[in-house]
């Protein structure tokens, strides 16, 4: 079964973003704008408009959701709010059918009406105080687990290898190994990396064994 992003793409070749089909068969009511979202990977997500521009080499995504007017407030609790403005925020997304993908979220910012405090609506597309969305984090820490450097796996994912060290150190409990009793050291050129860099490696003396 071809994906239905797939299969409108091979149709529409001709299109100058095949995302302007999906436009045109909303309007029809033959696809909601919805299943882009569940095609990214963002289940049950719900939103109120969407526009989408593609370059050769990269995809913005534009969106805002549907208005949930049944909030609790995180201060009184009380539900009964009003929007105050909106708050747009950028979303590393991971690459998108082969491209780099960036969503500009339109969040907004309620203020309520009970005790007058303001807060932002929920962000279904990242964690807490992070701009990655959570299938970019799903994605790197899925590859790292295929014995690839954090370089390699932040190349594919379209973001910095320190944020894939972040990741990595944030949902990833390793157990610190207790060094050997004599430990050596040697150091000898990389070959592999083509830009005679040096690097080293641990053994156990005592054991005969390579410790990293």
């Amino acid at each position: 079964k071809i994906p239905t992003f797939l299969l409108y793409r091979k149709l529409h070749k001709k299109s100058t973003t095949w995302y302007n089909v999906f436009a045109e068969q909303y309007t029809k009511g033959v696809v909601h704008i919805n299943n882009i979202l569940n095609i990214m990977g963002f289940k049950d997500v719900e939103a109120e408009n969407m526009q989408i521009d593609e370059s050769d080499y990269s995809i913005n995504i534009y969106v805002t959701l549907k208005r949930n007017k049944n909030i609790n407030c995180p201060h009184c609790g009380v539900i009964d709010n009003y929007v105050n403005r909106y708050y747009p925020i950028i979303i590393n997304h991971k690459h998108f059918v082969g491209k780099e993908c960036l969503i500009f979220f339109n969040r907004r910012r309620l203020k309520c009406n009970a005790c007058n405090k303001s807060f932002l609506e929920p962000n279904p597309f990242a964690y807490y105080k992070t701009k990655i969305s959570d299938e970019t984090v799903f994605y790197v820490l899925n590859e790292l687990r295929h014995n690839q450097s954090f370089t390699d796996v932040a190349t594919k994912a379209g973001i910095s290898t320190t944020e894939v060290i972040r990741i990595f150190d944030k949902h990833v409990d390793m157990k610190r190994e207790s060094l050997p009793r004599i430990l050596g050291i040697d150091e000898f050129k990389n070959l592999s990396s083509g830009r005679g860099k040096y690097a080293c490696i641990l053994t156990s003396i005592n054991e005969n064994e390579v410790v990293d």
